[in-house]
This record gives structure tokens, C-alpha cells and sequence, in this order.
């Protein structure tokens, strides 16, 4: 009976996971579904887009700005034609694939915006489940039946995607591209096999090259991804002759999908380019995302252009996308020379917070890494997942060690498929990559690595189980057969490959000899083994000891910056009302509940400093602050520094805790540090000393006043200087 069972497991494993495919389906489906009620949402712009697929058979890329506006004012009256009336007044500058794929599933004569945007999301329902039957077929190549059912069960409850579904956006679209590309690497191309000839191979790699190519047309950053993997192709064929060919034709068929994008942007701006949107002032926007040393206070295309005007550059809007982004191209490498830590300590902030898709500060991933009824992450008004979740925290936290440990054990046990995991990670890795050099990863913009994420945390955990599996089952065979230990090793490989008939006979004459994968040569496994320990080794320490070292005349002006920061030069003595009496100081935001007030004051005993202070008086529901936000520009010259923030209170309030200096970092909302007034009736000093992390994106003073304090407060005098003794 067991030896039957031993005999037929992988057929019962098999259809084992074409139900859990089944299933994953129908819970995908429904969870898409329910997402669609929940989140849908018309993204700004589409009605352009339904202008230029209607205009796509005459005028490929051209659309009507008029008309896209009028149909923005009345989407419920236009009517969907391949033949409109008006003329095109511009075009886009890339990425046009998306208003061809609608004007093909667009029906002439289709009534209404809403409409035809839900056609849109049918055809996103239909793909997401599709890309659950890629990933199922990919993890089952790499580590069996379970990998691919665990691909597409998380698949199935991968939040993120669920609800980028339900927008209707072009962002979406780069998800199935990204999963052809993983089934092609991981399914269809098997030279270890010797199943197709070179004539075979040639086709299906041109294939892949011109999906490739078509998906460039959706989003540009699929645009080297042929090439970056193409590596991969000399060491699983080990041969030159066979790579170049295969590399000619697959960069042959992306060229033919390239060159009709090349030439529309030709015809309306006279370029042969993909793109003429400007790229280097993403530099500069994504170095305002951080604390940083160059005076970029956000990382708003709008901050970048008048950071650029403050430093004698030209005017976006005056002189248009080409000479901005010249003097941008210049500034961003001046500023690379000149601080290369802080563009690898942002790059390496944002790989991480890509590859564990987690959101820090401001960087958002629809929910972080989240799978319904596994990884529950904390709901808020905007659906959006809170940096303090801890859960979700700890996950991402342990996922790429998770990843990286994965990479051995396919190694040790499975080694034909190390080239296949090898791959999925090297996707991953590029479509982060291109992006996290200079920008954080927000969503919208790495929506081609979900499929990727998935992929991988489903290789990973079946790796892990599957080692787990495979070696308590060979110890216990090992044990049923005395003196047998030394064939652990090869009965532990055999199990996990699946080979359980012949890992274990209960024959006592059958010993089992390892057999080498077929078709990989040990020495270069080995080699490119020992080159990843090492790269990552290196790079673990090499990072550990980079830190910029700054001067004793930079310490100097970095002591001077942070003194600058609140004082009675920068309204630390709150001397400045630009907006008058009854308004928030300059430099500060306030909030309040019903009925609170903040207002200047400047009646002698009230005040501390100067000619003014403010007075806050809370109302009948919830509290009343002021609050000050430091700057990534400021911010970074905090790090890792102590600080004292301090401010001089005076109030006749009688009741305990009610008036407070508070921080709040980005790090961890949840935990802030505060010191209370103590009711003496006078001025008091609250100072708060504190050591910046080093890894803090934001920072905020809050002066605040809870409701029920029973009389007003008046705040003078604040103050941020550094501090040579230890944080309390």
C-alpha cells in the first residue's frame, strides 16, 4: 500500500495542485471582485486616453485636448468612435500601448466614461487571473507542485494587486507582461532539457523579444529588461554560438515592436527617441524624498523646478522639458561627485523598501506586503497600511533573508533549477533596480514587481518546506537501514526532488549512488555559487564602514545649520504673521478641534522673547498644536546627532498633563517622546533631548494642548541646538 502511494505520489501531488489552482481562482476572483466595490476608481486622465484610442487608427498617439476636457465635463453623454470628427492638438511622449490595447476592446458606439471603464476592469479581472495561472506554471517548474500552489494561492490574496485591479489605470498593465516574462524564463526556455533545436529556440526567444518590446509601449522600465537577462543565457546553454543567436533573435523581435514607438515620437516631436520626457529631475525630486544636504525640501516636481530656479537654472515653464532637464542632467552628476554616500544610502533605502514592498514615510504600497487572511495589515480612512504594523514590519524583515537562504537550498538540492530562480530574482531585481537608484518605489510606479514579489515568496517558503520535508524523511530512512547515514545527503536530494521511489526501497540490498544533474557542469555552479557568497559578503561590509566623514569647518557650519533651524531669526520666537494676528505663525501648521483658537500676543507679561508669543486655547472636542515640520534639507544634519528641542511655557492651567512638547518621528508614529508643563503658573523650560536615528525620513515639533486644560497657554522661545550629552 505505501510503496503504491510512493509509486503514484507526483501524478497525486499533480492533481493536488491543479485544485489548489482552481480554488485559487475562484478566491481570486472573488477578492477582485469585492476590491472592485470597495476601491474602484477612474484615475485622472483617462478620458484623454479614450480620446487617443479613438483617435489610434488615423493618428496613432495624437489625441484632441479639447475634446478629452469636453468628455471630462459630460462623461455621461460621449459616445466611443474609431472615427472622431475633431483633429488632434498634441501627443503623448511614450508609453502609447495602452490606448491601443483600448481601442481594440473598446466597442464602437459605447455610451458613457463609466462605461467603458468598466469594460476596462472586466478585461483586469481576466488578466489577474491569468497571471495566477502563469505563476502557478512558473513556481511549478522551480520547486513542483507545491511552488505552484502556493504561487497562485498567494497570488489569489495579494492585496496590492487586488487593488490595482480596480483602478482603471495603465499602471495596472504592466502586471501580466511581467508574468509572461517569468513563465518564458522559467517554463519555456529549458535548454537543460535538450528539448528544442537552436531553429526552435530562436523563435520562441524572437517571440519573447517582441512581447517585450510591445510591453515597452506600457511602461519604458521593460525596456532593458531582454538585455540584463540575457547572462543568463550563456550559463544555461554554455555555449557562445547558441547565446548569440538566441540574444540576436530575441533583441531582433523587441527591435520590431521599438521601431513603430520610435517613429511616432519622430513624427510629432522630430526625434528618434522612445521618450522626450525629461529624466534627470526625477534625481533631483527622488534626493528631496530624504534628508539630504542639498537644499531639496520635497520631492514634488514642483520643489524640483523651483529648487533649480533658486540655483540660477532655467524655468521649466519658461523654457520647456529639454534645456530644464540639461541643467538638471548637470546639477544631479555635480551632486553625485560630491556626496556619492547619499545617493548609495537612498538607493539601498529604496531596494529595501522595494524589495520587501513595505512603505516607509511617504512611499506606499496599497497595503504593504499583504495577503488577505494570512498577513492582515492595519486599515485606515485611506486603506493604507501604517508604517508602525509591526506584523507586516517583521515580515519584510525577515523575507530577504528568507530569499537568500532560498538560493542555497535550491542550490544543494535542486541545482537544475537554480537557473530558474536565478532568473525570477534577476527580474526582480532590475525592475527595482532602474527605478530605486533615484526615486522611492511608490506603487504605481512598480506594479511590474508584484508578480515577481509573489513568485519569489512562494519559491522561498515551498524551498524551505520542502528541505524541512526532505531531510527529516531521509534521517528516518537512514535510520530504518543501519550504517546507511552516509547516504543522507543523496536521499535528502532525491526526496525533494520528488524521487522517493528510488531515494528509498525497502529492499536492504539498495544502496543509492548521487547522480549529478544532467546537463550542469559542477565547476561552473560552483564558481558562480562562491562569486554571490562573496559579492555579498563584500558588499555587507563594504556598506557597513561607508559613512561620510565630514571636516572640522563642515562640522562646524552642520552645528550652525541645525542652531538655525527654530530661532528668533526663523521664528522660534514666533515674531512673524504674514498672514495675520488670527492665522498659524510663519513656518508653523496648526489644528484644532471645535472651537480651539491660536493666536499672536503680545501683552508684555505673556511674552518671553521679543515683541510676540502664541496663544493656543484648546475646544470642546479634541486637542489643539501647533506643529513644525523639519525639513529633509534640515533633517539631515541630525542624524545620528543628540539634539535638545526646547520652548518656554506659561499657562494658569491647574490640571495634570494637559500641556506638552511632543516629537514625532517617521520611523515608528506610534512612539514619540514628550515632556509635560507643570502647572508652576510661570514660565517653565520643557526641553526634550533626543538622538536622531539614522534612518528617520521625517521629524515634527508639536506644541500642543489637550481639550479640557483649564486655562489658555501661551508658547515663546523654541529651540533646536545640538547636545554633547547622551539622550534621555
Amino acid at each position: 500500500m505505501v510503496y503504491k502511494f510512493l509509486k503514484n505520489k507526483t501524478r497525486l501531488y499533480n492533481i493536488l495542485a491543479l485544485y489548489i489552482l482552481l480554488i485559487s481562482i475562484v478566491i481570486g476572483s472573488s477578492y477582485r471582485i469585492i476590491g472592485i466595490k470597495q476601491h474602484f476608481e477612474i484615475n485622472n486622465g483617462f478620458e484623454h486616453y479614450i480620446n487617443m484610442a479613438s483617435h489610434f487608427w488615423t493618428n496613432p498617439g495624437g489625441y484632441n485636448f479639447d475634446a478629452g476636457i469636453r468628455m471630462k465635463e459630460k462623461p455621461d453623454e460621449y459616445i466611443f468612435t474609431r472615427h472622431p470628427k475633431e483633429g488632434i492638438t498634441g501627443s503623448f511622449e511614450n508609453e502609447k500601448g495602452w490606448e491601443f490595447i483600448l481601442s481594440l476592446i473598446f466597442k464602437e458606439g459605447t455610451k458613457g466614461v463609466q462605461n467603458l471603464a468598466m469594460v476596462v476592469v472586466r478585461y483586469q479581472v481576466m488578466l489577474d487571473l491569468f497571471v495566477i495561472v502563469l505563476l502557478f506554471w512558473a513556481g511549478k517548474s522551480i520547486t513542483g507542485p507545491l511552488g505552484g500552489g502556493l504561487a497562485a494561492l498567494l497570488y489569489a490574496l495579494f492585496k496590492p494587486s487586488i487593488v490595482m485591479v480596480s483602478w482603471v489605470s495603465y499602471y495596472y498593465w504592466a502586471i501580466p507582461f511581467s508574468a509572461l516574462s517569468l513563465f518564458f524564463w522559467t517554463v519555456i526556455y529549458k535548454p537543460e532539457s535538450k528539448e528544442y533545436s537552436l531553429k526552435i529556440s530562436s523563435l520562441l526567444f524572437f517571440i519573447y523579444g517582441v512581447v517585450m518590446g510591445f510591453a515597452v509601449s506600457i511602461r519604458l522600465n521593460f525596456l532593458f529588461l531582454p538585455l540584463f537577462l540575457s547572462p543568463l543565457i550563456f550559463f544555461r546553454e554554455k555555449t557562445l554560438k547558441r547565446t548569440l543567436v538566441l540574444v540576436f533573435a530575441m533583441l531582433l523581435g523587441q527591435g520590431i515592436l521599438l521601431a513603430p514607438q520610435i517613429l511616432i515620437t519622430h513624427k510629432y516631436y522630430d526625434q528618434y527617441t522612445l521618450s522626450t520626457r525629461g529624466k534627470w529631475h526625477h534625481v533631483i525630486s527622488g534626493l528631496g524624498a530624504y534628508p539630504n544636504s542639498f537644499g531639496i525640501e520635497g520631492s514634488g516636481d514642483l520643489t524640483a523646478v523651483n529648487w533649480a530656479v533658486k540655483r540660477g537654472g532655467p524655468d521649466l515653464n519658461k523654457v520647456g522639458i529639454q534645456e530644464y532637464d540639461k541643467f538638471m542632467k548637470k546639477e544631479a552628476i555635480r551632486l553625485f561627485k560630491e556626496r556619492p554616500d547619499i545617493f548609495l544610502r537612498n538607493f539601498l533605502t529604496n531596494l529595501y523598501a522595494g524589495i520587501t514592498i513595505t512603505p516607509r514615510d511617504r512611499t506606499q504600497y496599497l497595503g504593504g506586503p499583504v495577503f488577505y487572511g494570512i498577513i492582515e495589515g492595519r486599515n485606515n480612512s485611506d486603506d493604507a497600511l501604517l508604517p508602525y504594523d509591526h506584523k507586516v514590519l517583521i515580515f519584510a524583515y525577515f523575507f530577504p533573508w528568507l530569499l537568500f537562504f532560498s538560493f542555497f537550498i535550491i542550490f544543494f538540492f535542486q541545482r537544475e533549477r537554480f537557473w530558474l530562480f536565478t532568473a525570477t530574482a534577476f527580474q526582480g531585481l532590475y525592475l527595482l533596480g532602474i527605478l530605486c537608484v533615484y526615486f522611492p518605489p511608490v506603487a504605481n510606479h512598480t506594479t511590474a514587481y508584484f508578480p515577481v514579489y509573489v513568485l519569489l515568496l512562494a519559491i522561498s517558503l515551498s524551498a524551505f518546506i520542502k528541505a524541512a520535508a526532505s531531510c527529516t524523511m531521509a534521517a528516518y530512512s537512514c535510520r530504518l537501514r543501519e550504517k546507511q547515514f552516509k547516504n543522507w545527503s543523496a536521499k535528502a536530494k532525491e526526496y525533494f526532488c520528488g524521487d522517493m521511489v528510488q531515494a528509498y526501497s525497502f529492499s536492504a540490498g539498495r544502496v543509492h549512488q548521487e547522480v549529478p544533474a544532467s546537463g550542469i557542469k559542477r565547476n561552473t555552479d560552483w564558481f558562480v555559487l562562491c562569486v554571490i557568497v562573496l559579492f555579498s559578503l563584500t558588499s555587507f561590509i563594504l556598506l557597513r564602514t561607508l559613512k561620510y566623514v565630514p571636516s572640522v569647518k563642515a562640522e562646524q557650519d552642520n552645528s550652525r545649520i541645525v542652531n538655525n533651524i527654530l530661532n528668533s531669526a526663523t521664528n522660534g520666537n514666533f515674531e512673524l504673521w504674514s498672514g495675520g494676528e488670527n492665522t498659524p505663525p510663519d513656518g508653523w501648521q496648526y489644528d484644532f478641534g471645535k472651537g480651539g483658537t491660536v493666536t499672536r500676543i503680545t501683552e508684555k507679561d505673556k511674552v518671553k522673547y521679543g515683541q510676540s508669543s502664541v496663544e493656543i486655547k484648546p475646544g470642546n472636542s479634541g486637542n489643539t498644536h501647533l506643529m513644525f515640520q523639519i525639513t529633509g534639507d534640515k533633517l539631515y544634519y541630525l542624524l545620528g546627532k543628540t539634539i535638545a528641542v526646547s520652548v518656554w511655557v506659561k499657562s494658569d492651567n491647574t490640571i495634570k498633563d494637559k500641556v506638552s512638547l511632543l516629537l514625532h518621528n517617521s520611523i515608528d508614529p506610534a512612539k514619540h517622546i514628550v515632556t509635560y508643563y507643570h502647572n508652576s503658573g510661570d514660565w517653565e523650560k520643557l526641553v526634550l533631548t533626543y538622538k536622531v536615528p539614522d534612518g528617520i525620513l521625517g521629524m515634527h515639533v508639536f506644541l500642543n494642548v489637550d481639550k479640557g486644560v483649564s486655562a489658555p497657554v501661551y508658547f515663546d522661545g523654541v529651540g533646536i541646538e545640538y547636545r554633547d550629552e547622551p539622550a534621555g
